[in-house]
């Protein structure tokens, strides 16, 4: 497995530290996953968040993303023998992403979907974010309030982009 390397910086100063250590080619997402322009490097948009993770997997040259918490992403191994890694993570803007080997960065999960949290390991009812269904892959997120939990399916041809409840 590949490491996730996360960066914790405190809004306003460690923030700032971080965007200033970050060539601009490898700047940090802002809170909708677009990687600023070189000039705005050194200025970090404000989150309504207190705290700031940036997740990135650097072998695969995937950016650093800004997520709503260090908790809020979900390692899926697609393949037993780890040939087809994917992880998701959300923003601080609510959004789903997801990124892989050769997928060119951080990608928008097809949808529009907003959630507040993705489980990085087990549910309270044992099971994972992510899972098999025959030959389709399943990925669940966390919306507070509502029904709670809600899934998207790739059958192959990429994720559907349609979100139901789960």
């Amino acid at each position: 497995m590949k490491k996730i390397r996360m960066l914790l910086a405190v809004a306003g100063v460690g923030v700032a530290a971080l965007l200033s250590a970050v060539p601009a080619s490898a700047a940090p997402a802002d809170a909708t996953g677009a990687v600023p322009a070189a000039s705005a490097v050194t200025t970090p948009r404000a989150t309504q968040a207190s705290d700031s993770c940036w997740l990135e997997v650097a072998e695969w040259n995937s950016g650093l993303l800004n997520a709503i918490d260090c908790e809020a992403w979900a390692w899926a191994e697609w393949r037993s023998d780890g040939s087809r890694p994917e992880l998701f993570a959300i923003a601080a803007n609510r959004t789903v992403w997801h990124v892989w080997p050769g997928g060119g960065g951080w990608q928008l999960m097809p949808g529009n979907k907003s959630a507040d949290d993705i489980i990085n390991g087990t549910r309270p009812d044992g099971t994972r974010a992510w899972w098999w269904s025959g030959s389709t892959r399943n990925i669940s997120i966390w919306v507070s309030g509502g029904t709670g939990y809600w899934c998207t399916s790739d059958s192959g041809r990429g994720w559907s982009g349609t979100w139901r409840d789960c």
